[in-house]
């Protein structure tokens, strides 16, 4: 029997431990044989999940706490979150398309991971669940020992893998064999990681989180340049890239994030702890100040996409995460403006706000924060209300990713009779024939109206040499036309528009045509070219971008390459190498 007391003994701790690790290696390797065997799904997935969660907290809670309270904390972060994480796979037929979706499996790693320090330290003799010094260390204690177990893991495997090879040198295949069988890998992962965390845990005097924060430390004079720069550049530069941009919402806000946490390192777990007075303090509070204008900013630039787009799961992602983002930011610098206890300030709100994600993230798994069901009512009414024609309708992600919600929207828009009703039909159709989305949106009836509108454009703006050639209907440009005509918008060297279309004779033994496309990229520094290739039957496909020989250099848009090619300033020639052609096989050393 396991009592409280057994957990004071280190050797017989390492052993509990690792037996807990490779019983949570042979749970993992049952449920994979699982999967693909029992019908129920869910099932499967709500007990995967819980004991994912459980023998996580359970194998880094032990040592903190003893064996029984961490199977406690165990328990307290697996039940709930798993039971939330099947009520939410009812939004899908399939599970996997629960598991295929991002932000439910983020909601269930918040739901199992946050709350564990609070637990570990509630539990404890010696501190409450709100106390921020004992939060702090166990947080990231948490961190430091798993981060080093894994790497004690590679270790581990590759002194296995080693001498299973120089076993083999006598003719030796004993561990080869052993490791054949299916659950051994598995059981020796689990055990391996087990042992490793009781071993940190009993070095945690040496093992500290404590000299990565001080290193971390050093980022905060660095990070604040960064953004000081940023800031000051914003009304020179302009930020025409940013608005309705996510991928640059994404950035500021994880450099935000990123700010947030350094921050919080700084002030550490009490004010004797902090960075000490004068440059470093000065830094952190200059930083925090400059926050709200990124948190802002990306704010502005995912509000700008939604009104333009109307609501999607990652967009309802993306709003939750920068309301966050934005709280943070605006708590930090109030707090520094505020300026009495400013740490001590922080300090609270990173407690509020970490009970407020765990709180956001339970919704996020119930019917009161579906956001399949949200976008699927928003696409609908921009539809419905003229908004979106029945091109522009994303059908793939409403029918094959939104769940049930867009399954039933599926059903509406097949009654549908208004204006564009047959052009819906059309699509209804091809989505229903398409076993994939490359399939379905690459076929000329399902181009959205703007991809239309580019591809039309491109034909007219695009320049075309020779003279007298225009760009065949079967070159598909779909996903790059507005990117070329964004291109065509800026100028070469010469003046002359940045992008052309060349017809060059690539492959003399072939019957068909080549076609060379160069534009200048969307920053306008660099230029980007795509080759179609036209076969024997009159079919283009892609062939990707060039091919360099030797050690010349193609992408400067400050280059006149563009401008070689507009004038006609180029040649055609054989390639300088021969083929060594043997068997079926035929081979060339390219030119350096």
């Amino acid at each position: 029997m396991m009592t409280d007391d057994s957990a004071e003994n280190p050797h017989f701790n390492r052993l509990v431990q690792a037996g807990f690790g490779a019983l949570a290696g042979l749970a993992a390797w049952i449920f994979d044989i699982l999967w693909d065997h029992v019908e129920n799904e869910r099932a499967i997935m709500t007990i995967a999940a819980f004991a994912s969660a459980f023998f996580v907290s359970l194998l880094v809670s032990i040592g903190p706490l003893t064996i029984r309270r961490a199977a406690l904390a165990g328990l307290a972060v697996s039940v709930i979150p798993a039971l939330l994480l099947l009520w939410a796979s009812f939004r899908f037929e399939e599970v996997d398309n629960l598991l295929e979706t991002a932000d439910p499996m983020l909601a269930f790693i918040i739901l199992s991971s946050v709350p564990l320090p609070f637990l570990i330290a509630g539990l404890s003799d010696n501190s409450r669940w709100n106390d921020y010094a004992a939060l702090f260390d166990h947080a990231w204690n948490i961190v430091v020992r798993y981060a080093v177990a894994w790497v004690f893991v590679g270790v581990f495997w590759g002194v296995v893998m080693l001498s299973d090879q120089l076993l083999k040198i006598v003719g030796l295949e004993i561990i080869e064999d052993f490791l054949r069988i299916e659950a051994v890998p598995y059981l020796l992962t689990g055990g391996a990681l087990g042992l490793a965390l009781a071993v940190v845990y009993e070095l945690r005097a040496y093992v500290s989180p404590y000299l990565v924060l001080r290193l971390l430390r050093l980022f905060l004079p660095v990070v604040l340049i960064v953004v000081a720069i940023f800031v000051v550049a914003v009304p020179i530069q302009g930020i025409s890239g940013l608005f309705g941009n996510l991928s640059a919402a994404g950035i500021l806000m994880s450099m935000v994030i990123g700010a947030v946490t350094l921050i919080t390192i700084a002030i550490d777990q009490k004010d004797g702890l902090a960075v000490a007075p004068g440059f470093m303090r000065k830094v952190a509070r200059a930083l925090a100040v400059l926050l709200p204008i990124l948190a802002a900013l990306a704010a502005y630039a995912i509000w700008a996409r939604i009104n333009q787009y109307g609501w999607s799961p990652e967009r309802i992602a993306a709003v939750v995460i920068a309301v966050f983002v934005l709280a943070y930011a605006l708590i930090y610098a109030l707090a520094i403006v505020r300026n009495a206890n400013w740490m001590g300030g922080i300090r609270k709100a990173n407690i509020t706000m970490a009970l407020a994600m765990v709180g956001v993230a339970a919704l996020w798994l119930t019917p009161l924060l579906n956001p399949q069901r949200i976008s699927t009512a928003s696409q609908m009414a921009r539809f419905q209300d003229g908004q979106i024609a029945a091109s522009d309708l994303d059908l793939w992600e409403i029918g094959r990713e939104w769940g049930k919600p867009g399954k039933a929207a599926l059903a509406v828009l097949a009654a549908y009779g208004g204006p564009d009703a047959d052009a819906l039909e059309e699509r209804l159709e091809a989505l229903d024939g398409s076993s994939n989305e490359w399939n379905f949106k690459n076929d000329p009836g399902n181009q959205s109206t703007r991809e239309q509108q580019d591809i039309a454009a491109l034909k007219e703006t695009l320049p075309i040499r020779p003279d007298g050639h225009s760009l065949p209907d079967g070159v598909d440009v779909s996903d790059k036309a507005a990117s070329i005509l964004q291109g065509c918008k800026q100028q070469t060297p010469a003046g002359n528009p940045a992008c052309i279309g060349l017809f060059a004779d690539f492959l003399p033994k072939t019957e068909g045509q080549e076609i060379f496309v160069v534009w200048a990229r969307r920053d306008g520094k660099y230029v980007e070219g795509i080759i179609w290739v036209q076969d024997a039957d009159g079919e283009w496909s892609n062939v990707g971008g060039p091919e360099i020989v030797g050690s010349g250099y193609f992408g400067r848009h400050e280059s006149d390459i563009i401008d070689d090619l507009l004038t006609g300033n180029f040649t055609t020639q054989p390639a300088p190498f021969n083929t060594l052609k043997f068997s079926d096989v035929e081979i060339f050393v390219r030119p350096r």
